[in-house]
């Protein structure tokens, strides 16, 4: 995120900018097959920070590193990752900040950690997790990162739904707002942080659909703009925000593929740059953002792979660096898989914005609907894949806060539940699916902080559980669900660390497994879950890159794969897994850009993929 008292000159010759934005080829859809500059190619650009040369330093979640561009020819160089620097890996690294010794600072949610890297070597350290430094029990998901005028790290935390001071020596953390501290609307689904002028905290929450102000000395929240604080076009999903010169803010929307600006006097908004607004590569997936010393804004673009240039007066679009491979039928970002009746597997591909089958045997790939397959409202973030009894996909888009139907054959997709279509509570950040014995959804909302029930005909939505439905703990982030054969709903919630059963009639959850429920190794990012036919869970742990086996009775966790349990390509961010009918897992992992299968006995995992098939690995 960008400081503005710490910009210094940077100044870009036109005819640069024209050779960089004349270096890439747009297709229809606005997707980009050309390059801009030389080496390792984004997958998931997450964070962008602009140094004092007026370079940017990217944080990319897919490669797991950090990654310097040259602003002048694009070309990519990385900082830090698991072969450059010492120190423990990144995981799921989400944002970043520049201190001022010029060294890095990274909130890595699959650690649920902040890490700092030293510019010079690349060596990284833990600042602050749970083992490291005093405060609470370490941070749920970290997913926003600044850094004060005085050195303190401030950390955004969508888990704990707070936003926290980090000492940058001790590491120890002092909670700064959060539902129970400083007054005004409390977070949902806060995704983005910076900072103002004058000291103020500004966030992005995509649940809300807002940004809000904090005070950093009280932690009181006041609504700077929202439906009902502002005029101009609502936020879609707010995922990045910046702040210019001026006190004007910018905000990426990437619900909406947008750049917004808002007046934090009146909250007013206005579209800076989008399809409509500004020429240029459209966006995909704009989720993080910053500014350079001379005005223009800086953008990492997720669903693109790229980082583009915005001129903040026009909206005009420049890519700056790109190395987005060209279609060669391999997966972009696996982040859901459901199993076939005939046992084909089905991959909801967010990067690509397309649902892929692939072939239980031979591993072929092929694309049931997307941005050129199958007619109806394309996807944007499609996060989620089911299947009901009669061969249709069910698809859950966070970006549109909706639910698809999809037909296998034709790849058309219908929206049978959003706000305009069933009635009920509106989707915030719906994030994962599963389908009941009777045929409805129970749907995984971590902006509600709830589980959300559909009804499969009419659309309609009911609250199963959340904070004022049913007893226990209330959610923190529900990433995973699904059925028990008695038809209990089980969660992975990554806010909390732990599987929280939760009653389909009343909704009262149960702590499952935890760090005080059930014995071996802790959970650090439990992501998606399934049940086996014996009953146990499984679940995928991005923190600790591997497939865990839960005892439904007693919480005990065991390894089932991972880096030194079964062979095969280790893990790098495992974020979904289903069973198939024969017992074996299958992982889709966002690191790997793959689908992985894995033996349940043995951990031993292969990758779903032809060429892998012909040389036998």
């Amino acid at each position: 995120m960008y400081i503005p008292f710490r910009r210094t000159l940077f100044v870009v010759g036109l005819f640069l900018l024209l050779l960089v934005g004349l270096s890439a080829c747009v297709t229809a859809e606005g997707h980009t097959d050309g390059e801009v500059g030389t080496g390792p190619g984004f997958r998931s650009p997450r964070g962008v920070a602009i140094d004092e040369a007026g370079n940017v330093l990217v944080v990319d979640e897919g490669l797991q590193a950090v990654v310097h561009v040259d602003l002048v020819t694009g070309n990519r160089v990385i900082v830090s990752d698991i072969d450059t620097g010492k120190g423990p890996g990144f995981v799921q690294p989400f944002a970043i900040a520049i201190e001022n010794d010029a060294n890095l600072v990274v909130a890595d949610l699959g650690l649920s950690a902040v890490m700092r890297v030293d510019r010079a070597t690349g060596n990284r350290t833990i600042v602050s997790n749970k083992a490291t430094g005093t405060g609470g029990r370490g941070f749920g998901a970290p997913d926003g990162i600044v850094v004060g005028r005085d050195g303190t790290i401030i950390v955004l935390d969508a888990g704990v739904r707070a936003v926290i001071s980090v000492d940058p020596s001790t590491g120890n953390r002092t909670i700064v707002s959060h539902e129970r501290v400083g007054t005004g609307p409390a977070f949902r689904t806060p995704f983005a942080i910076a900072i103002d002028g004058d000291g103020n905290l500004l966030v992005a929450d995509s649940g809300l659909a807002a940004v809000i102000r904090v005070d950093p000395v009280t932690g009181d929240r006041t609504m700077l703009s929202d439906d009902g604080t502002g005029t101009g076009k609502g936020f879609g999903n707010p995922a990045g925000i910046s702040a210019e010169d001026n006190g004007t803010l910018v905000v990426a929307d990437v619900g909406q593929e947008m750049i917004i600006r808002v007046d934090p006097a009146t909250g007013e908004r206005n579209i800076v740059s989008d399809v409509s607004t500004g020429a240029g590569t459209k966006f995909i997936q704009p989720r993080a953002i910053t500014i350079e010393r001379n005005g223009n804004l800086v953008v990492g673009d997720v669903g693109m792979q790229a980082i583009l240039r915005v001129d903040p007066v026009t909206g005009d679009r420049t890519i700056l660096s790109i190395a987005r491979k060209k279609d060669d039928g391999g997966l972009e970002r696996p982040v859901s898989v459901a199993v076939e009746s005939n046992g084909n597997l089905v991959v909801a591909d967010e990067g690509a914005e397309a649902i892929v089958r692939v072939d239980a045997v031979t591993f072929a790939r092929t694309i049931v609907t997307g941005p050129s397959t199958g007619a109806g409202t394309p996807f944007h973030q499609n996060v989620g894949v089911t299947i009901e009894g009669d061969g249709n996909l069910i698809v859950v888009d966070e970006g549109r806060r909706a639910l698809f139907r999809v037909d296998p054959v034709t790849g058309a997709r219908t929206i049978f539940s959003d706000d305009s279509t069933g009635v009920g509570p509106s989707l915030a950040t719906p994030h994962v699916i599963d389908r009941e014995d009777d045929g409805d959804f129970v749907i995984g909302d971590i902006g509600l902080a709830a589980v959300v029930r559909v009804d499969a005909v009419t659309g309609d939505r009911t609250i199963v559980s959340d904070a004022n439905t049913g007893s226990g703990a209330g959610f923190g982030q529900t990433f995973g669900i699904a059925i028990e054969a008695n038809g209990n709903l089980m969660v992975a919630d990554s806010g909390l660390k732990a599987i929280v059963r939760v009653d389909p009639v009343t909704g009262d959850r149960t702590i499952v497994s935890s760090d005080n429920v059930g014995t071996g190794p802790e959970f650090i990012q439990p992501r998606d879950i399934s049940v086996e036919r014996d009953g146990n869970l499984v679940l995928v742990d991005v923190g600790l890159r591997g497939v865990v086996r839960v005892d439904p009775v007693t919480g005990d966790r065991t390894i089932v794969s991972d880096a030194n349990t079964g062979s095969g390509p280790a893990f790098k961010t495992p974020n979904d897994v289903t069973v198939e009918e024969d017992g074996h897992l299958v992982v889709g992992d966002v690191g790997l850009q793959a689908v992985v299968r894995v033996d349940p006995v043995m951990g031993d995992r292969t990758i779903l993929d032809p060429a892998s098939l012909a040389s036998g690995k």
